[in-house]
């Protein structure tokens, strides 16, 4: 069975250490994902060096996205499973998360080319009902003004130690009847590491037009990669992701911000062979010869989840008197799997589905001071899991310290 030590941080030191520096901070989940993202949007007041602190938590009903017949196996008390590790580290499938970042940032003037500004943030997530689900993250954002209108940005960001689930990494058909019970497997966790980094241009149409009504309308084409890599058990789960889109932002009177954007991603897997309980009796396939049609019978074949991705997404958002943002969110995304392999019988000319649905709101108590709160409901036809959905409902606080 495959260590999850070598992949994780030590997470009490680290969730302690962030806590009790911040205070009263927050995150309301992943980068980039809120409608300000203010840690390089938001501009900066002299002096022009910037420290802030965030805090919060999130709760999700569904963290491993596992569907309801997946959530009947892992609810069932079955020695076998408990044995065999298929539920090893997952020890609620719904959590508490903390979350804990503090981030610098700066902006200077440059003659001739405009603000120049950088940000950076490390956060931790501490997860209290499934430990191991815990992790260490860090971001970096660079952007400096060209022209009049134009933008250029680079991000980068780097994600440590996820626990993902567990996976089947060996069998042994001790009895040799081609039939792989649950007494018969072995499952052991899967843990990644992930990078990624994104190229972008904005230009804004009003940037310099103060008595217009509309006071943006930017256009953002961007590309970016980012790289999965899995423990040695589940390398063939890495992934390597080319991506390129283009978001449209229109404001409107300074008080209504409308997004939308397309990102289309090319995803590169190994495609080696993996082992797989292949159901022999509902596709009348004899895969391993034995003259039985068996259920979960053992198969070893090629595994390719090579995959086109289109996604399509919405955020509205409503600013009151500048202390209250109330924002709406939908993303669509479409999953196209390229495997050739007939055998592979979950991606061989099969797709998978994926929408999302958030709302929210911010408060700005102050210059320095300002809380959000969010709920998001995520509905997944996924081929491996089946049909799964989730719901997570966070809060979160924000202080600006200069």
């Amino acid at each position: 069975m495959t260590p999850l030590t070598p992949y994780k941080a030590n997470p009490f030191a680290l969730v302690l250490a962030f806590v009790f520096m911040s205070g009263p901070a927050v995150s309301a989940g992943r980068a980039g994902e809120s409608p300000d993202d203010p840690e390089v949007k938001k501009p900066l007041k002299a002096p022009e060096v910037g420290l802030y602190l965030e805090t919060g938590f999130e709760y999700t009903d569904n963290i491993f996205s596992l569907s309801k017949s997946q959530e009947s196996t892992y609810n069932s008390d079955d020695s076998d499973n408990e044995a065999n590790g298929r539920f090893k580290y997952m020890e609620s499938l719904s959590d508490f998360i903390i979350r804990a970042r503090a981030g610098l940032k700066l902006k200077k003037k440059f003659k001739g080319f405009g603000d120049f500004r950088f940000a950076t943030w490390l956060r931790y997530n501490y997860y209290i009902r499934n430990e191991k689900c815990s992790y260490p993250e860090v971001r970096v954002k660079f952007e400096q003004e060209i022209l009049k209108s134009g933008t250029i940005g680079i991000e980068g960001g780097f994600e440590y130690g996820l626990f993902k689930k567990n996976y089947l990494a060996a069998v042994n058909d001790a009895d040799g009847d081609g039939y792989i019970g649950k007494s018969e497997r072995d499952y052991s966790p899967a843990v990644y590491n992930q990078y990624e980094s994104l190229l972008r241009y904005e230009y804004d149409f009003f940037r310099k037009k103060k008595k217009s009504k509309i006071s943006s309308l930017v256009i953002e084409p961007f590309v970016g990669c980012r790289f999965r890599k899995f423990n040695q058990a589940f390398s063939n789960r890495n992934q390597n992701i080319l991506t390129c889109g283009l978001g449209l932002n229109l404001g409107i009177a300074s008080m209504i911000n409308i997004e939308t954007s397309y990102a289309y991603e090319r995803m590169f897997c190994p495609g080696k062979d993996e082992i797989v309980l292949f159901d022999e009796k509902n596709h009348g396939l004899d895969v391993n010869d034995d003259g039985d049609l068996h259920n979960n019978a053992l198969l070893i074949t090629g595994i390719d989840r090579s995959c086109d991705r289109h996604t399509f997404g919405f955020l509205t958002s409503l600013n009151i008197r500048r202390t209250v943002t109330l924002f709406l969110g939908f993303k669509m995304r479409k999953t196209i799997y390229a495997a050739g392999n007939r055998l592979d019988i979950y991606r061989h000319g099969q797709d998978e589905d994926y929408r999302q649905i958030r709302d929210g709101i911010r408060l700005d108590f102050m210059k320095d001071l300002s809380a959000m709160m969010e709920w998001t409901n995520t509905a997944e036809e996924d081929v491996d899991n089946g049909p799964s959905e989730e719901n997570k409902f966070s809060v979160s606080v924000k202080y600006d310290f200069m």
